[in-house]
């Protein structure tokens, strides 16, 4: 954790990966399945590309996909995402 550059925003996590693969990974439970749910954050590329894919809770085919190569400073993101198996994978 470290104190954000974008006006109010308090904190932010900084992830600094290496490589065409590296990255985080987080699980989420407990969803209705076919319920619709909007993703959202704020994300800021420093370069390379940020890429978030959304598999199903059991790492099945991708339900969602976001990409950016080419934006500069803070921007939000809102992926909307309907669960199949009452999670999700980012």
């Amino acid at each position: 954790m470290q104190a954000s550059d974008r006006p109010d925003a308090g904190q932010c996590v900084l992830i600094d990966t290496k490589g065409h693969d590296a990255g985080i990974y987080q699980s989420i439970q407990g969803l209705e399945n076919d319920r619709c749910y909007l993703l959202t954050a704020w994300v800021k590329r420093l370069s390379g590309c940020i890429g978030i894919n959304v598999y199903s809770y059991n790492w099945g085919p991708a339900i969602a996909h976001y990409s950016d190569i080419q934006s500069t400073g803070w921007r939000q993101i809102a992926i909307p995402i309907s669960p199949v198996d009452g999670g999700m994978q980012l």
